[in-house]
């Protein structure tokens, strides 16, 4: 079975593995981290907290009925 929330949270995570190792290997390598490397992890961080929000609710709405 399959939710609407699944694939926005999936892309969302992805986004923020994608920020993280791009920071990490900015630092690794010496090189100042870009600002839109740090403004596009706090979206994806965001909206990735949204996405599971909307989940919880999803679920306790299915639960409840």
């Amino acid at each position: 079975m399959t939710y609407d929330y699944e694939a926005p949270l999936r892309h969302w995570t992805q986004q923020v593995n994608f920020y993280e190792n791009s920071i990490i290997e900015c630092e690794e390598a010496g090189k100042p981290i870009p600002a839109e490397y740090r403004h596009g992890l706090n979206l994806a961080k965001a909206s990735k907290k949204c996405w599971l929000e909307a989940a919880k609710e999803e679920m306790a709405a299915k639960v409840a009925k």
